[in-house]
């Protein structure tokens, strides 16, 4: 890229051309696209554990906050069976658990008796 500026009072001009000094060839351009496509899946499975432990997250605090202001108004065998599944749910986060999913429904399905 060629650059000139000229001093206006003087009428002097100076030129100045600007060059690459290094970069990326082709070839490491495509291996890094490549190794971008591949880590894609990866990429996904670790975003969909994030948004399962949050919501994992999210339900226990709800859950919780529910059972303590309905406590006395359930039935026991309704409070055991949340405060069970509760603390599966903490267990399957806690071991990092790929069975996630499946816990948070089976709290979720726990928590509906509360309104029940």
């Amino acid at each position: 890229m060629n650059v000139s500026a000229t001093d206006k009072s003087t009428g002097k001009t100076q030129n100045i051309i600007i060059q690459t000094s290094g970069g990326l060839s082709k070839d490491q351009i495509q291996k890094m696209v490549k190794d971008a496509e591949a880590m894609k899946a990866e990429d996904e499975k670790r975003k969909e554990q994030i948004e399962a432990l949050n919501e994992a997250d999210q339900l226990i605090y709800t859950t919780e906050k529910s059972l303590n202001e309905n406590k006395s108004k359930l039935s026991e065998e309704v409070v055991r069976e949340v405060e069970s599944a509760l603390q599966d749910t903490r267990k399957a986060i806690a071991d990092k658990d790929n069975d996630l999913k499946s816990q948070v429904e089976k709290l979720r399905a726990a928590a509906m008796k509360i309104g029940q």
